[in-house]
């Protein structure tokens, strides 16, 4: 099949998760931050108070919903420097209204007027932050998730626009050693793999409808493939890799027991530079994941205009890049 009217098939064939989910496609993009305000966007941060703009939002869904994304991968509580209320000992007790406001705002109006899914990215790279002890001590672990996830998977678990729950984006980051961030800082797998496989046993248990996945990262599919991430309850696998090639291993010689998404995807950023390169390479590398059983693709990543990223499906100036053009003329045949 040639590539354009492969791309046109996954465009329009495309759906987000729900049901069974190994013959369909699902393509979409990360936002993953309003403006690149990490952290402070959705959730309030109590130094620069909260950068959530609903015309802009509105105006990005619109522009991503242009661009044929179905599922839109959003960072939520990030570093955990916004959004969450800690006790004097550094123990989570609660979130702030606005990261509720916020969010149904996003769920309730934003999404079911474009179609598009949420797949909420919870936590990031803690490891240099005073919230660490969220992974490695227990009563904090225990405090996070009965506080904050518990409250927010009740709220929009059985959403019918949410996605799923990310767990945290590249736990890798938190973990020492070579399958980790190749440090020796960090905490253990062992632990990780707890601090995951609890997190997610809360979600089931209070919104069985809801899925839950984690973005590994750093490693692309290999510590997926090595089991890092087996028997933490999830409900799919999710790996992130950057590459100019375009080979993937087929999805069946990974072993898995669940469908693998790769969360994040995009070239190497010397290589994004050339926007005729990186359409043509994300565009082969689409088709390789289709064909090797994949259950979809985010591009990383949307971004946000006057943004410098080579990365960005936005130029500077808030135009389109040529990928993101590329993208509508085929979801438009």
């Amino acid at each position: 099949m040639e590539l354009s009217r492969f791309l046109i098939f996954i465009f329009i064939s495309s759906l987000a998760f729900g049901g069974e989910v190994r013959d369909t496609f699902t393509l979409g993009c990360n936002l993953p931050w309003l403006d690149g305000r990490m952290g402070w966007d959705v959730a309030y941060k109590p130094e620069w108070g909260c950068g959530f703009d609903e015309a802009k939002v509105d105006r990005y869904f619109a522009d991503m919903h242009r661009m044929g994304a179905k599922v839109v991968r959003w960072w939520l509580l990030a570093d955990m420097r916004g959004g969450v209320i800690f006790d004097e000992d550094g123990y989570p007790t609660g979130v702030y209204p606005e990261l509720f406001e916020h969010m149904d705002y996003v769920m309730g109006r934003i999404c079911p007027k474009y179609g598009i899914r949420i797949y909420w990215c919870l936590l990031s790279g803690l490891l240099n932050t005073d919230h660490f002890n969220v992974i490695v001590d227990e009563k904090a672990r225990r405090a996070y998730i009965r506080n904050v996830l518990i409250p927010i998977a009740r709220r929009y678990g059985d959403h019918p626009y949410l996605f799923a729950f990310d767990l945290m984006n590249e736990p890798e980051s938190d973990v020492k050693g070579p399958s980790g961030n190749w440090s020796l800082r960090g905490t253990d797998w062992n632990t990780m793999r707890g601090f995951l496989r609890e997190c997610a046993d809360a979600i089931h248990r209070v919104a069985p409808k809801a899925k839950a996945s984690v973005g590994s990262g750093w490693h692309g599919w290999k510590n997926v493939a090595k089991g890092k991430y087996k028997g933490l309850g999830l409900d799919f696998y999710d790996f992130h890799i950057y590459t100019d090639s375009t080979y993937l291993p087929p999805v069946k010689s990974l072993k898995l027991d669940k469908p693998c998404l790769i969360g994040e995807y995009n070239v190497r950023e010397e290589t994004a530079k050339d926007e005729g390169r990186q359409a043509e390479l994300v565009g082969r590398f689409l088709r390789e994941a289709r064909e090797k059983g994949y259950m979809g693709v985010l591009i990383w990543s949307y971004d946000h205009p006057e943004s410098k990223s080579p990365h960005a499906l936005l130029r500077p100036d808030g135009s389109w890049k040529r990928v993101a053009w590329g993208i509508k003329r085929l979801s438009e045949e």
